[in-house]
């Protein structure tokens, strides 16, 4: 098929998918459609100023933060500022229950005491449009065909980008296969923690006022970058210099009001907001539910391990936030699109669409059949949807299936069940398991795990239809008067026969000496190979060929070049514009746009972990000890505050910035009454919640008395 739709007619006509006030994740590059917005926002800048390849521009400041978080440049000695949750590894990694630098905090005072970390630090070069290279060579092929060409296209232009050993090239689809960009980055591995607030300040309100407003977290971390003598990329030496930076974002003191003009630039993660209604409706009535239950059933036996150890808690500290942030996400999304009627809404757009379309004889030719073929590629998959969300939000999810057994399992399955496959062909496709060992058993608890585990058995026993389930899974509980002890017997049983557990020594021990029998015959390899495995014979073939057909029906919709639309967002580097605003919550509920300090005092109880305020801070705030940092009009001292910008999970740690360019804030978190903006965007409840860069400053400054950081940042007053 290679017909195409106008999709702006559609949006033009009925509304389908139309973008509200503020809503758009916008390529850098491409900024200049935009600028005539921003400037009406009240953007002072030039395009040139924000994304310019020659020359220093704010993207030269923007650092895409060991791939999953933003950070900024601040200084022109390479410092950061990211979220504190951002930098939980680095901070966890380096603690201990001797020296909890996560309880206590951390701040270094000069250079030599900074603490080395695992992250990197990504700067977009430049980014190309090859939609031109590469959508000529797949016209009239399949869907396989035109993955494979597409892959093969790719890569050759990444492998000649890739000039540098440190440079990192990416290829990212955008409108579901219709454009190509290609973004190449400077990446740089020597990142070292300079400064990090006590949780009791990083994670005030902890997982109660995770997504909700009003906030009073103080969630941000401050990291270097540091280079070789040259200034280029390097691996960690001693002998590394602070990075010397094209651009650095100066710091701004001046305040915020209502409705001032606020910019975020940074790397969201994810959104699906060109979905259909049926697309929605699974995620709504079958994937978050098994998403909830099953992420339920990992935080709650994670919790209660934690609560009786200190050297567990700190262990799995860094995990457990991760997942109880993206339970509480899957609880909220799913409550808003119930609420926001999301389903129905699309529903009526799609209607709208098919009468669209049987009006006219040329277009009913052309597109008559697409809602059915449609609506036929869904329910023929729709029996296995249950299963794929379990694969999906169940084993993937838990800890030591997710990381360990289900990717060793996927790398190695070409090497173990292809005829031509080898001892030293799965030895090659298992090379990254040493380093994904290395991280992950550093936050591991064995017993934890086998709880965990017993659990989702049984879960996964009862969720899966039972003609679709293995046989020999099925034999697991036959008979069984008491699943949780089949379970808990079973799983004691993986733990004791395999090598998959024994930390990096055992792990690394099989690898180096793994062969295709022994990967086969080890006991947790056939566990996975009953759930995963099972399905990935019997039921994948049928869920990449709905993919594939949703793929091509949404590639029909294909964006009018003379109107601007934005991308979902994949990961890549983004610009959002809007304004610093306050809004109305639920029914007769008001929300002011910042919340000050005396928050704090209000929600303090020491009797609860998650609202305890160290004595330090609780003096000084006693004592009104706020500095420079008061607002200037208030005289009170601003924590957080909200604008209308949009961004998702990969923002975490973009700097907010006002109209001239300087620093006012470090995004952290949306709310809840917008749970659902990642597929359905509401202008008029979707809040981004900031730190203000002044309760940051006066953090560092009174809280950790760290004057030397304060002395390196370029501040505007």
């Amino acid at each position: 098929m290679n017909k195409k739709i106008t999709l702006f007619s559609l949006l033009l006509c009925f509304s389908f998918l139309m973008a509200r006030a503020d809503e758009g994740m916008w390529i850098p590059s491409l900024i200049g459609k935009n600028y005539n917005d921003m400037q009406r926002a009240g953007l002072k800048l030039t395009p040139q100023d924000i994304y310019d390849i020659n020359h220093a521009s704010v993207k030269d400041a923007i650092v895409s933060l060991g791939g999953f978080c933003t950070a900024e440049i601040v200084s022109k000695e390479g410092l950061l500022f990211t979220n504190h949750h951002c930098a939980f590894d680095a901070i966890q990694s380096q603690s201990s229950t001797s020296n909890n630098y996560l309880e206590n905090g951390f701040w270094a005072y000069e250079k030599s005491q900074e603490l080395t970390s695992t992250a990197y630090a990504a700067i977009l070069d430049h980014i190309t449009d090859i939609t031109d290279k590469v959508l000529p060579a797949v016209q009239g092929l399949s869907e396989q065909e035109r993955r494979t060409k597409v892959a093969k296209i790719t890569d050759s232009l990444a492998k000649a980008e890739k000039t540098e050993k440190y440079k990192m090239v990416t290829v990212a689809e955008f409108f579901n296969g219709n454009q190509y960009f290609l973004f190449v980055y400077d990446k740089y591995t020597d990142v070292r923690l300079v400064a990090a607030p006590p949780a009791a300040i990083g994670k005030f309100g902890g997982d109660t006022d995770n997504w909700m407003w009003p906030r009073h977290t103080g969630d941000f971390s401050i990291m270097r970058i540091y280079a070789g003598a040259d200034n280029k990329p390097a691996p960690y030496s001693p002998n590394n210099k602070p990075f010397v930076p094209k651009h650095h974002l100066p710091i701004s003191l001046k305040g915020i009001q209502n409705n001032d003009y606020a910019m975020i630039m940074g790397f969201p993660g994810r959104t699906n907001r060109y979905e259909f209604s049926r697309e929605i409706e699974m995620r709504q009535n079958v994937m978050n539910p098994i998403w909830i239950s099953y992420w339920k059933t990992i935080t709650e036996t994670m919790k209660a391990d934690m609560d009786k150890d200190p050297g567990i808690n700190l262990k799995l500290a860094s995990v457990y936030a991760q997942k109880m942030n993206y339970y509480k996400y899957a609880i909220g999304q799913t409550a808003q699109l119930k609420r926001l009627r999301t389903v129905e809404s699309l529903q009526k757009r799609e209607a709208a669409l098919r009468s669209w379309i049987a009006y006219d004889v040329k277009r009913t030719e052309e597109f008559g059949t697409l809602f059915d073929d449609m609506n036929k590629t869904y329910d023929d998959f729709k029996p296995y949807d249950k299963y794929r969300s379990i694969i999906r939000y169940g084993v993937s999810a838990e800890p030591f299936l997710g990381t360990i057994v289900l990717s060793m399992y996927g790398m190695g399955y070409e090497a173990v069940n292809s005829p031509s496959g080898s001892d030293e062909a799965l030895k090659k496709a298992l090379g990254q398991m040493k380093e994904i060992g290395a991280d992950f058993f550093k936050d591991y608890n064995a017993p934890t795990e086998m709880k965990t585990i017993a659990k989702l058995m049984v879960m996964m026993y009862n969720d899966i239809p039972a003609d679709q389930r293995a046989p020999e899974f099925t034999a697991i509980f036959e008979g069984s008067t008491d699943q949780a002890a089949t379970a808990e017997k079973y799983v004691a049983k993986l733990f004791k026969k395999s090598s998959l557990d024994d930390d990096t020594t055992g792990l690394n021990k099989f690898l180096d000496n793994v062969t295709r029998k022994s990967f086969k015959n080890d006991p947790f390899i056939k566990f996975m190979d009953m759930i995963f495995g099972h399905y990935r014979r019997n039921y994948f073939a049928k869920s990449s060929a709905e993919q594939a057909q949703i793929a091509l029906l949404k590639r029909m919709l294909e964006m009018n070049p003379e109107k601007s639309y934005y991308p979902d967002a994949n990961s890549t580097e983004r610009l959002t514009f809007g304004n610093v605003k306050e809004y109305d919550g639920l029914d007769a509920i008001h929300y002011n746009y910042y919340t000050t300090a005396e928050g704090i005092l209000e929600k303090e109880d020491n009797t609860n972990e998650e609202f305890k305020v160290p004595q330090k801070q609780h003096d000084l705030l006693m004592a009104h000890d706020y500095g420079r940092y008061a607002d200037k009009n208030t005289k009170k001292l601003p924590v957080c505050f909200l604008t209308t910008n949009d961004i998702t999970g990969g923002n975490s740690g973009s700097p907010v910035m006002n109209a001239n360019g300087e620093q006012i804030g470090i995004a952290f978190d949306g709310n809840w009454e917008a749970m659902s903006g990642d597929i359905d965007f509401s202008g008029d409840q979707k809040r981004t919640i900031c730190v203000d860069v002044r309760y940051v400053l006066w953090c560092v400054d009174k809280i950790g008395n760290a004057k030397n950081i304060i002395r390196e940042l370029d501040i505007v007053e």
